[in-house]
């Protein structure tokens, strides 16, 4: 009912959906329509579009409400299904060897977990922890949540409902909405999250690194440049890189807010804020019309982070990688840049070192080789588009969780509201 509708715990609501879909329609927009670019047909074409999934529902549910605007009713087979529907294939793999999109858990790579762990050994969480204490008996009464469960490194089970509730236009609990208590557990989220992903070298080349060698690895197979990272890090092809390394004009990975975290501070433009709902990294393959006259080859990388699904939030301004004034890489200064964060041996750099430190005896580092800054170079004329790879953070808010179950009764009867069609980016 609160929710526009019966959502399970941790699936994606309504408004979710909706979010989804008119996001896809923007991209459609983009990508597919010539505004700008028509880098695929207006129908789905498996050789054309590939979309990889974490084996969560919500994020499966994202994908599947995307791909519902990228290609609409109208645009399916004609003997299908009614109103033309599209189906397009959802690819997935098992939580527990999801090295690409979930590799900050400590299931996947246990070494990231002995890696957090330091983190709650350190300066700046023992200060975090230090305010959280403070109010612990207040969010622990306010919330439900029991006081002795409630740490730093489970602040999301009071944060995250309430984020949700936000996004849908319910009013948060009294106790949480008086004295900032509400306000101070979202800032205490958000405020963790760089002790916990993004600290140190060694923790972007684990939780990042197979990301960007998916970037670095397609853009250069693409461009017909020789592959300078490994793209299945464990070996296994078809589970690493489930997605497939065809030539795709996009390739969409749906994913989690702590996907985008990781990614944004490897690539050193992480805010200290959880993506909002919908938000997407979006690596684009631009190629060069003036390549004789451009440094590094016919081919450029722009990135852009999409902090939501308004269209005010689309594709505004690209990320600064390589301190050109418009916003782009050549292919090769973008590899030689990120490549280093690529571990050369995966199943080595994750396995546990049986300590929490940040370097054993008798092993070599995987972080030695830091992030060095590349030159400056000029404008580089007219780009096209050649390929897209989008990282879509599919964290839409899913139905009740622990802390809201309790209190959802009061909530029965609140009408979900509903943005006006004009404010959606269903024409976009």
């Amino acid at each position: 009912a609160a929710w526009g509708g019966p959502v399970a715990r941790g699936q994606l609501t309504p408004r979710g959906m909706r979010q989804l879909e008119g996001l896809g329609r923007a991209f459609r927009q983009r990508y597919l329509l010539g505004k700008p670019f028509a880098l695929a047909g207006a129908s789905y074409s498996h050789t054309e579009y590939v979309v990889r999934a974490t084996d969560y529902d919500r994020t499966i549910q994202s994908a599947l409400a995307f791909t519902q605007g990228l290609y609409p009713p109208g645009t399916g087979p004609e003997q299908g299904l009614p109103a033309r529907a599209q189906v397009v294939p959802v690819r997935t793999t098992p939580r527990a060897l999801d090295s690409l999109l979930l590799a900050m858990d400590s299931d996947v790579c246990p070494r990231v977990g002995e890696l957090q762990a330091l983190a709650t050994k350190s300066e700046p969480w023992a200060r975090l922890q230090a305010r959280l204490d403070a109010a612990r008996h207040q969010l622990a009464e306010a919330s439900g949540y029991p006081p002795d469960s409630l740490r730093l490194d489970n602040i999301s089970a009071v944060a995250d409902p309430l984020l949700c509730e936000a996004a849908h236009g319910l009013p948060w609990p009294a106790g949480l909405a008086e004295a900032g208590l509400g306000e101070e557990a979202i800032q205490l989220l958000h405020e963790s999250l760089r002790p916990r992903f993004a600290f140190d070298a060694e923790m972007h080349r684990l939780t990042a690194g197979n990301m960007l060698a998916q970037a670095i690895g397609r853009f250069q197979r693409l461009a017909g440049a020789p592959v300078t990272v490994p793209l299945q890090p464990l070996g296994a092809p078809d589970v690493q890189d489930g997605a497939g390394a065809g030539a795709h004009a996009l390739t969409h990975f749906s994913a989690h807010d702590s996907t985008l975290v990781s990614l944004l501070a490897a690539l050193g433009h992480f805010d200290d804020e959880l993506p909002p709902y919908g938000a997407s990294v979006v690596f684009e393959l631009l190629h060069r019309d003036d390549a004789e006259d451009a440094r590094g080859g016919a081919y450029a990388v722009r990135v852009f982070y999409n902090r939501g699904v308004n269209a005010s939030d689309l594709f505004q301004d690209p990320l600064d990688l390589c301190g050109t004034r418009d916003g782009t890489c050549s292919l090769d200064m973008f590899a030689d840049r990120f490549g280093p964060v690529v571990a050369a041996n995966y199943s080595a750099a994750c396995r546990a070192w049986g300590n929490a430190s940040l370097s054993g005896p008798g092993r070599a580092r995987e972080d030695e080789t830091s992030l060095s800054k590349v030159g400056v170079y000029g404008a580089i004329g007219v780009l096209s588009t050649t390929v897209v790879m989008l990282l879509l953070c599919a964290c839409s808010c899913g139905g009740p969780g622990a802390v809201e179950s309790e209190r959802l009764s009061k909530y029965e009867n609140v009408p979900l509201p509903i943005e006006p069609a004009s404010s959606r980016l269903t024409n976009v």
